[in-house]
């Protein structure tokens, strides 16, 4: 297989698209090593490193989608169980006032 590498320019890193305020201090660091590091043994294990670091941060931001998720679930439920209580005590009140009705009909205001 051939490649051709038309590009001749070097990557500047003013050329950066990457927000280094949202870059880990882990990953700094890896993405360091792997720009310095002199020897090819120590460029790869930059690379397995930044390779169990992205999957470790992968994790991380399942753990706390899932937590976002249960929590939404738990007002979800919370909710759910507010209405269904007003419901309830919506219908006792009707209870109780059709049955006031039927106890004093002479009470009864009628259009």
């Amino acid at each position: 297989m051939t490649v051709d590498y038309r590009d001749p320019t070097h990557i500047m890193l003013t050329d950066s698209p990457i927000d280094q305020s949202k870059v880990s201090e882990a990953n700094k660091t890896l993405a360091k090593w792997l720009r310095q590091k002199m020897y090819g043994v120590d460029v790869r294990e930059s690379l397995a490193m930044l390779a169990e670091q992205t999957s470790a941060d992968v994790y991380d931001d399942r753990q706390t989608v899932q937590n976002y998720k249960n929590h939404a679930n738990n007002e979800e439920q919370a909710l759910h169980n507010l209405a269904n209580k007003l419901s309830q005590e919506f219908e006792n009140v009707l209870n109780a006032k059709s049955d006031y009705v039927k106890m004093f009909p002479e009470d009864t205001v009628t259009a």
